[in-house]
């Protein structure tokens, strides 16, 4: 992803209108891709490029790839975007399912009936499903 404002590896911004702060949850996800930012701007993270004032998104268990020579030193871009809720991991640490699997996580590996499946990055279980 590359652009000059609300660059992100996963949502290019969480923008509202006049008077309506936009709300939502990201809880188990992951951005792997390149950000890279053109010109001045600082509406650049590694998950979301933008986040509006006032906004009232949650992050949970989420993370963004630091390996992959992004402009991105936040996950959240923006000025004064709160970080909680994510972490910058490597490429190795994103290939590790224990990564995702901190005492209260809902990252589910659970062969066979869990949500995830590791290949390199963890996978939904319902693509593999459906594969075969």
């Amino acid at each position: 992803m590359h652009g000059t404002s609300g660059v992100g590896g996963l949502i290019g911004g969480t923008f509202g209108s006049a008077g309506v702060n936009p709300r939502g949850k990201v809880i188990n996800a992951y951005a792997t891709g390149v950000v890279t930012k053109t010109g001045g701007s600082t509406s650049v993270g590694g998950l979301v490029g933008s986040t509006g004032s006032g906004d009232r998104f949650t992050y949970k268990y989420t993370y963004w790839n630091n390996s992959v020579g992004s402009d991105t030193s936040v996950g959240l871009g923006g000025s004064g975007a709160s970080q909680t809720g994510i972490g910058s991991k490597s490429t190795e640490q994103l290939y590790t399912q224990s990564t995702y699997e901190p005492l209260d996580s809902t990252w589910n590996f659970t062969p066979g009936t869990g949500d995830w499946f590791m290949a390199g990055y963890p996978v939904l279980q319902m693509e593999i499903n459906h594969m075969k």
